[in-house]
């Protein structure tokens, strides 16, 4: 949130130093219409696009053409997808956040060599341990929280034990 709130400031901010009070108040149209973006991944990337762009030939300032906003990046995990879009920025409510968490049930385990563990999971997604712990009690059917952590990172817990094991989905 605060990385977009100073991308969002850096825009305002080359806008208001561009040139003359009036080149200040033009805005262009192609800025105007990342504004319009409903999806928040979608409306950023127009903005640093855009944000490029004029930086990069300041003549494009005043000209104002609008440029497609690009598609949103590919959701990094299962927790992080939310429903899908029809890539149009038609007036609609925002889309419900993420879940901070889900529950499943394990399907099977596998062990790896170096002592992780690799989860499928009876909803279909496959997590991968990503650092070895002496011991993690789990065993097939065992219901299994994963939680969202910090920045891109997962946590995975079970009823029966007092630790978590960080994870990340295999793709």
């Amino acid at each position: 949130m605060t990385r977009r709130v100073a991308r969002l400031s850096g825009v305002l901010a080359v806008l208001t130093i561009c040139g003359s009070p009036a080149m200040a108040q033009e805005v262009p149209a192609a800025l105007r219409a990342c504004a319009h973006e409903f999806v928040d991944a979608r409306r950023l990337a127009c903005f640093d696009t855009e944000l490029a762009r004029l930086t990069a030939d300041p003549h494009t300032v005043s000209s104002g053409t609008p440029v497609a906003a690009p598609s949103a990046p590919a959701p990094t995990s299962a927790l992080a997808a939310g429903p899908a879009s029809s890539g149009t920025s038609s007036p609609k409510p925002a889309p419900a956040t993420a879940p901070k968490q889900m529950t499943a049930q394990v399907a099977s385990l596998q062990h790896q060599p170096d002592g992780k563990l690799i989860l499928h999971l009876d909803n279909g997604q496959v997590w991968e341990q990503t650092e070895s712990v002496p011991y993690f009690p789990i065993k097939t059917g065992d219901p299994v929280t994963i939680s969202k952590g910090a920045l891109t990172s997962f946590w995975l817990k079970t009823p029966g034990a007092a630790d978590r094991i960080r994870v990340k989905l295999d793709h």
